[in-house]
């Protein structure tokens, strides 16, 4: 980003001095035990580059996106249950297919020039709908259409390709009652509702920002920005809708700042001099590290350091263009599949943080428990079989495989690592070469798109807890019948109709038994297929300072900050809400 905002910011600034900005500090005067007031800094490991939540493509920028932003719903970080936003209340048909959104009519737009006298005005149905309309409209970068809406909305095809002037499935029943209507049953969609996609956007804001627009109903408003080291400055809502259990108005602190860093150790430098409030995305070697170093930080009653170790629901991978040679040979891609020593690659080129993709794509967490895994036979490292299936493909000995282009995205030095220590293995095993090129992120995913070179770099983060939507990157339905066309978010084009019917057989089950046993059963045939090489789950590391309150860590790494709050604890109350005695 740029400076873009000079209008925005100079409103910004002259509301800051406001009377009713005066006003509305003076009454953040909290009951019980939480306190208002405070700066909230933390970090990320990408310049927040896509922040308009239609594009958004990077956990990064939707970390920062979600504290604008709001939509009809969004997820408890407790335990990432459904919990309502700008929804006042919702309900489905019997059938599954209708659902009912009543909105709440206290939820406001942050003030800015765009509104009539730069006050934000009340939200309603029809912003929703434009919303939707903006998320479905045929534009470059708004990928998140194809697996949100795309399949699962009536009207959002014809809508997108230009054949409708609306989307003839979302309804404004009157101005605080909003219907989705579904092709097909599907009740897990009210979870897809809750992407950082799905949120309210005022019409007034997109027609004189377009996608450099930072006007939400969140808890958070855009403050500022600096371009040069990737900061964004966010301040609090003062008519945020949303209270806590002793009616405190959300959210507590006063501010938060995101900053980018170069490196892990950089950020740790700042976490450890106070300049964050917390770090996570830590090396496994680091936090023991710091750990030998800093073991009183963390042992005194209240600590000053506070560690968390989550799964993450998280897959990287490496994905095959599955439609031209040599990858469009299931023996080839199995062979990759068995050459590849996981274990390896985590210890090797990730320090130990990371855990083996043993099974498929789905990871292995607390929010899939009832997911049946030990059906999912993943890939063990077995060189003999990796080359017995190879000389099967008529590449003996890997005599006459041509070179494979493989295309990683820049970010740190862990991809360029993780990239030469499979080239090595692929080398010894299979005798086969690889060409490695670095591209930008975007350009990577835009790349992929359109399958531009064979292999490619990729990972997952689940955007709901539900193996569905790990395994709809596989649906064949998002494949285009042509192959200049670009493919999203099935970028292996890969297409099976035993897999694609097992996947929609799973995901419109109201069964929650049944519905595991098909997806799992979906994704086995998709293995058997290998149209990409799982490596690792994530595994999150998080240290928090002690002053840090109500935080919550969750295996999407979804951070509410409108209920952090900024408290130094005494000994006795820290034993309290631990239940010490």
């Amino acid at each position: 980003m740029v400076n873009k905002f000079l209008i925005l910011i100079a409103a910004v600034l002259m509301f800051s001095c406001g009377e009713n900005q005066e006003k509305d500090t003076l009454e953040r005067q909290p009951k019980g035990k939480f306190v208002y007031g405070g700066n909230i800094k933390t970090a990320g490991n990408e310049k927040y580059f896509d922040l308009f939540p239609v594009e958004i493509v990077s956990m990064s920028a939707a970390r920062v996106s979600q504290q604008i932003h709001e939509g009809l719903v969004k997820f408890n970080p407790n335990d990432l249950t459904i919990i309502n936003a700008v929804a006042e209340s919702w309900e489905k048909s019997a059938d599954d297919l209708v659902y009912t959104f009543s909105i709440k009519k206290n939820v406001f737009f942050h003030d800015d020039p765009c509104f009539e006298n730069g006050k934000g005005r009340q939200v309603n149905a029809h912003d929703f709908i434009y919303s939707f309309e903006l998320l479905c409209g045929n534009n470059r970068n708004n990928s998140n259409y194809e697996y949100l809406f795309k399949e699962q909305v009536v009207g959002a095809k014809s809508f997108h390709s230009g054949h409708a002037k609306s989307i003839e499935g979302i309804v404004a029943l009157d101005d605080f009652t909003l219907s989705i209507t579904l092709v097909s049953p599907n009740p897990t969609f009210i979870y897809s509702l809750a992407s950082p996609a799905c949120v309210v956007i005022p019409k007034e804001a997109y027609e004189k920002y377009e996608t450099n627009l930072m006007v939400g109903v969140g808890a958070f408003a855009f403050s500022n920005e600096d371009p040069v080291t990737g900061t964004v400055y966010l301040k609090y809502h003062p008519r945020y809708h949303l209270f806590d259990e002793e009616n405190n108005r959300l959210p507590y602190a006063d501010s938060l700042t995101f900053k980018y860093y170069e490196s892990k150790l950089d950020e740790y430098d700042a976490f450890a001099s106070k300049k964050l409030s917390f770090i996570d995305g830590l090396p496994s070697s680091k936090v023991a590290e710091i750990l030998q170093e800093n073991i009183n930080n963390f042992e005194t009653k209240p600590p000053i350091y506070e560690l968390k170790i989550e799964p993450e629901a998280m897959t990287q991978y490496y994905e095959f263009n599955v439609t031209k040679p040599p990858f469009d040979n299931v023996l080839v891609r199995q062979a990759f599949n068995y050459a590849i020593n996981r274990p390896k690659i985590i210890d090797n080129a990730l320090n130990g943080q990371g855990i083996e993709a043993r099974y498929g794509l789905v990871p292995k967490i607390r929010a899939f428990s009832d997911y049946p895994f030990e059906e999912i036979q993943g890939y063990n490292y077995n060189p003999e079989k990796a080359q017995e299936l190879l000389a099967l493909a008529g590449y003996p000995h890997g005599e006459n495989f041509p070179t494979v282009s493989l295309e990683i995205n820049s970010g740190g030095n862990v991809n360029n690592k993780v990239a030469a220590e499979i080239e090595r293995q692929l080398k010894t095993v299979l005798n086969v070469n690889v060409s490695r090129s670095t591209v930008s992120f975007l350009q990577k995913i835009e790349d992929s798109k359109y399958a531009r070179a064979d292999i490619f770099r990729s990972a997952w983060i689940a955007d709901f807890p539900s193996p569905e939507n790990f395994l709809m990157i596989c649906h064949g339905v998002n494949v285009p019948s042509s192959a200049s066309l670009p493919s999203y978010p099935n970028t292996m084009r890969y297409v099976n109709a035993t897999f694609d019917s097992l996947y929609e057989a799973g995901i419109a089950s109201s069964d929650a038994s049944e519905k595991m046993r098909l997806l799992a059963q979906a994704e086995k045939t998709m293995m058997e297929e290998a149209p990409m090489m799982m490596l690792w789950y994530g595994e999150d590391y998080k240290i928090i300072h002690s002053n840090v309150q109500n935080y919550h860590h969750n295996a999407l790494n979804f951070i509410d900050f409108s209920r952090i709050y900024l408290k130094q604890l005494t000994e006795e109350e820290y034993k309290e809400i631990k239940g010490l005695e």
